[in-house]
């Protein structure tokens, strides 16, 4: 009988959980689903994150071997803060290109990025 009033309470406290703890244990498989809205382009990753119309994940249709997977979508506008054009065509398919590129590009006014 003294047992069984010990155990409760010690499962009841393993099974208590911040929601930070909670979010932090499926971040990954929920960022997986997630459709990123462009604000300034410095938090969505350009390869990994699903931002682009139409497409998933980048990563999945690049024609190129070797890739920084630390990209973000910033990192891929020229130092005027245009869609850097000679990137995206050496590392894209021609119709994802064309819809970057019809993608208003990424400036700070814009704020941060959020899941859209």
């Amino acid at each position: 009988m003294g047992v069984g009033k010990m155990s409760l309470p010690i499962l009841v406290c393993s099974l208590i959980i911040t929601p930070l703890e909670a979010l932090a244990g499926i971040w990954d498989d929920f960022k997986r689903h997630v459709v990123w809205k462009i604000g300034d382009g410095r938090s969505i990753n350009f390869w990994l994150d699903k931002w682009s119309p139409n497409n998933g994940p980048l990563l999945s249709i690049s024609n190129q071997d070797y890739i920084d997977i630390t990209l973000t979508v910033r990192d891929v506008l020229t130092p005027s803060g245009e869609w850097d054009i000679d990137f995206l065509m050496n590392n894209l398919p021609d119709d994802t290109v064309s819809r970057v590129l019809a993608i208003p590009t990424p400036t700070y006014e814009d704020g941060p990025d959020a899941i859209g």
